[in-house]
């Protein structure tokens, strides 16, 4: 599939190139995400997969390694499941 940023360019390179950083959100229209969100927790329950899980409770930011067993003590807010090499696999 052919991605295209959805993008004033003259508006960003005046205001952002290289001066401040920027979030664009919905910055790719009509992306469809190759992986669900099953299936990348899944990779990170994986030996061979790096993973990484942060988290922010009590005003602590904590990090765990994968691999993961269960996703049952997480709630819906405060955390990030991170793995590497997606694409490999």
């Amino acid at each position: 599939m052919d991605y295209q940023l959805t993008l004033n360019w003259p508006e960003f390179i005046e205001r952002y190139w290289q001066k401040r950083p920027v979030v664009l959100k919905r910055g790719i229209s009509n992306f469809i995400d190759p992986i669900s969100p099953d299936e990348l927790a899944g990779l990170a329950m994986e030996n061979e997969v790096d993973s990484r899980l942060v988290s922010h409770q009590d005003g602590k930011w904590q990090v765990s390694h994968g691999p993961f067993e269960s996703y049952d003590h997480l709630g819906e807010n405060n955390w990030s499941l991170l793995v590497q090499a997606v694409n490999n696999w």
